[in-house]
């Protein structure tokens, strides 16, 4: 009996000592583009400043979070970021819609203009959401995958992973 209670104690206390700390979940690791989930290849950025990003656990433990960026060096634009999710266990996401706000809510574009050229589909769609909008004269695309969980969705273990962000050509390219 004993035995068995030190086994599980020590168990207990090897998950304590690898679980993240609370200073570790809201600081981003720059990790290589080998040792990303997330990576990233549009046109115009074959040459570009590449960033990839370990976020961890967000402070719930409900989200894993990866990011990643590519930046022409030679200006604004091309560009694109991304995020990628990961859910825990027994968490599902409950929306998958992209609007203004959500382009608006990206640092790049934040004190900028933007235009809404197409926005995104009616949610006839749980899993893909493509919003069309220009920025500086560039017409750039955003974009949402992830399975939104209908009303009395119970498998959690489906739809778990999300991957959204945006990406604009260079000037004058569609």
């Amino acid at each position: 009996m004993h035995k068995r209670l030190i086994a599980f104690l020590a168990g207990c206390l090897l998950v304590l000592e690898i679980a993240p700390s609370e200073a570790q979940q809201s600081a981003a690791n720059n990790v290589s583009r080998e040792q990303s989930k997330l990576l990233l290849d549009f046109p115009g950025l074959e040459e570009a400043q590449e960033r990839y990003d370990y976020l961890g656990w967000d402070a719930r433990y409900s989200v894993e979070r990866h990011y990643a960026a590519l930046a022409s060096k030679s200006g604004s634009y091309p560009r694109a970021q991304f995020n990628l999710r990961q859910l825990a266990p027994m968490f599902l996401w409950t929306t998958n819609t992209i609007d203004e706000s959500y382009v608006k809510a990206w640092p790049f574009f934040k004190d900028g203009q933007i235009q809404i050229l197409q926005s995104a589909s009616p949610v006839t769609s749980n899993y893909v959401q493509i919003l069309t909008f220009k920025a500086d004269n560039v017409e750039c695309v955003a974009l949402s995958v992830r399975r939104a969980a209908s009303r009395n969705d119970s498998q959690t273990e489906l739809g778990t992973l999300a991957f959204d962000g945006f990406y604009c050509p260079a000037p004058g390219r569609p």
